[in-house]
């Protein structure tokens, strides 16, 4: 359908992509979209700690589409010796990260960043029945 605002939308009960398995010929590969109670977008990727410090700058693409208000940021380190890992600054441009108890550790770690998606800030979860609307909250 398309909303009153011009954007069309899809919905069902479950939203799925499928591929040809490479392992067992004359099968398939269905994986299920992760749903939530917002428009969200991510993006993630491995950075490495110098010192304890990394500065993880995040791509236009990002910024184009997501809002800083509400931002999370998930880190994972990929040393056993890790003291842990705090991000200090947030922003749509750039995360750094330091080593907890000033930690001067240099290792790889992981790291995920999850934004509302700009324009959809007034996500409605709850809606009365066949309304479209509702999703841009209007």
């Amino acid at each position: 359908t398309v909303n009153s605002a011009g954007r069309g939308e899809i919905s069902g009960d479950i939203k799925n992509f499928k591929m040809p398995n490479p392992d067992e010929p004359g099968t398939d590969i269905w994986y299920a979209s992760v749903e939530g109670p917002e428009a969200a977008a991510y993006i993630r990727g491995t950075a490495t700690l110098v010192n304890g410090h990394a500065v993880i700058v995040l791509p236009a693409h990002f910024r184009a589409v997501g809002i800083q208000a509400g931002m999370t940021v998930q880190l994972t380190p990929r040393s056993a010796d890790s003291l842990g890992l705090a991000s200090v600054e947030r922003t749509l441009a750039r995360i750094v990260v330091k080593e907890l108890h000033h930690g001067v550790g240099n290792y790889e770690f992981d790291w995920e960043v999850k934004s509302v998606r700009k324009g959809f800030e007034n996500y409605q979860v709850v809606r009365p029945s066949n309304d479209v609307a509702a999703s841009r909250g209007q």
